[in-house]
């Protein structure tokens, strides 16, 4: 994905520069890094450990059937995270006063980075672990790592919603006002990034849960489901018309549907899988909530000194607040007993894993 982000750049800085219009540029520059992350490379690394690949069209093979099979149900639904935004602008469009649905796009973009760091990320390492183990019948392993990796994932994305929450026009003024981007605008897309936020850790667990489906080969229960919530949400959306609700609200109405679609993915999974220790997963979440009010009640009283910074420096100060703000985080997690704290202090060489942690492929 790394390698498809910086073709797009590539394509913004220089292909732009050869043709006409400029804006051209960064389609070729995605097509090309579409292909050198997704085709290229895979080969090289396969080549690497040592598997040879030929290239060849086989609709009649037992796996390439099998693969179909299981696409046409994501394919054919209309789960909430791939139409969420496109009827997130649809709805924006009827409110009035310029840059809303800019507004909402900024918005959902700096809500997605966590989602790419800690959801998709953990997500995509856990995936071979939890096929692996439905494949060798170990259900119990199953279980254990799909639940690690979702206690791990509200660990790490529970203070990222924070700072959403606690100083959403900080985090717009470092990154985006400057230029033609006014303080107006700053606070039109931070009213939005506030309530993208509340919801923020649910669509970062969203993507285990996925894996956790494929990784069983069931397809059509997540689709559905997120077919079910995007109908809520549609409904939502139009109640905040007709309610006349601010366009935030729309922002609000995403996260809310992002809670009751990972409910459901939740509980079903459970259900299939057998227990997958939902009361821990959930006190997981209760205690990172805790651990984080303190540095999130600390954060915005460093606004003040934000704001006198410039540009540049702002960013940089804004980088140091937060890194501030997630030691304070580690220790009030520490302090409450959060044995997710591990995993950090391992990270930094202050912790051997113990032996319930050696068991199994780690996410």
């Amino acid at each position: 994905p790394n390698i498809y982000n910086i073709g797009i750049i590539a394509g913004a800085l220089f292909i732009s520069q050869m043709v006409s219009p400029d804006i051209i540029g960064l389609s070729w520059g995605g097509l090309i890094g579409a292909y050198l992350g997704n085709i290229i490379v895979p080969i090289f690394a396969m080549k690497a450990v040592g598997v040879k690949y030929s290239f060849k069209i086989n609709l009649q093979h037992e796996g390439v059937r099998k693969v179909f099979k299981l696409m046409i149900p994501v394919i054919a639904g209309l789960s909430l995270p791939g139409v969420f935004m496109l009827i997130v602008k649809g709805f924006a469009s009827a409110f009035e006063g310029e840059g809303v649905i800019t507004a909402l796009t900024y918005g959902n973009q700096i809500m997605q980075v966590p989602l790419g760091i800690f959801g998709q990320a953990m997500a995509l390492a856990a995936f071979p672990a939890l096929s692996q183990f439905f494949a060798q019948e170990k259900m119990d392993l199953y279980r254990a790592q799909i639940s690690k990796t979702l206690r791990a994932v509200l660990f790490l994305a529970v203070p990222a919603a924070a700072v959403m929450v606690a100083i959403p026009e900080e985090v717009i003024t470092a990154i985006f006002q400057r230029g033609e981007f006014l303080r107006e605008d700053t606070l039109r897309t931070a009213a939005g990034l506030r309530m993208f936020g509340i919801g923020a850790f649910a669509w970062c667990l969203h993507p285990t849960l996925m894996r956790g489906y494929f990784s069983i080969q069931k397809t059509a229960p997540p689709v559905i489901m997120g077919t079910i919530t995007t109908v809520i949400f549609v409904g939502f959306c139009f109640t905040i018309l007709w309610g006349g609700q601010g366009y935030e609200m729309l922002a609000l109405a995403g996260s809310i549907s992002a809670f009751l679609m990972t409910g459901m993915l939740m509980i079903h999974l459970n259900k299939t899988v057998g227990d997958i220790d939902i009361k821990g997963i959930l006190l997981t979440a209760a205690r990172a909530i805790v651990a984080v009010i303190l540095p999130a009640a600390l954060l915005p009283l460093a606004s003040p000194v934000l704001a006198q910074l410039p540009d540049l420096v702002r960013l940089v100060g804004l980088g140091v607040l937060l890194l501030l703000a997630a030691w304070i985080y580690f220790f009030m997690a520490k302090l409450i007993g959060m044995p997710e704290t591990a995993y950090v202090s391992r990270a930094l060489g202050r912790k051997k894993p113990d032996s319930s942690e050696e068991s199994g492929p780690q996410s």
